[in-house]
């Protein structure tokens, strides 16, 4: 499985890697909870950060977020990191909303008015979500 690896770079996510050599990888998507991957890498890789997405080739709108990294020493293979995390959706968990407010427009431009909080606005950007129903919500 090919993936993309994106960094939040001068403002802005940027894809910055290809990941092709993996030993093992599981993606997992649910309908309703948030969705989680396990990537299994040499440790000789420094991709990862506290802001690092990854996708998956000619699939852009299905967005995990690294979480958590641990170190496996192996004699006989070497150093491996288990690389973990969720799906984007989870992001939602972390976020904090210092103040209440209000937004009127679409589903869509109000969630990418909540997001630019946690600079995801400009990953979310390059992904048209279509979602174009009208809301007013407090």
């Amino acid at each position: 499985m090919v993936l993309y690896v994106w960094q939040y770079i001068n403002g802005i996510y940027q894809k910055t890697a290809l990941i092709d050599y993996a030993s093992s990888v599981i993606w997992v998507q649910r309908f309703v909870d948030a969705g989680e991957f396990e990537l299994y890498v040499p440790a000789s890789l420094e991709l990862f950060t506290d802001q690092t997405i990854l996708t998956r080739a000619g699939d852009d709108e299905n967005a995990m977020i690294f979480e958590k990294m641990s170190l496996t020493t192996d004699d006989e293979n070497g150093d491996y990191l288990t690389i973990t995390g969720r799906s984007i959706d989870s992001i939602i968990e972390r976020r904090i909303v210092p103040k209440q407010t209000s937004f009127t427009g679409t589903a869509e431009n109000c969630i990418r008015k909540l997001l630019r909080i946690e600079k995801l606005i400009s990953f979310l950007s390059a992904i048209q979500m279509g979602f174009r129903k009208k809301l007013t919500s407090r």
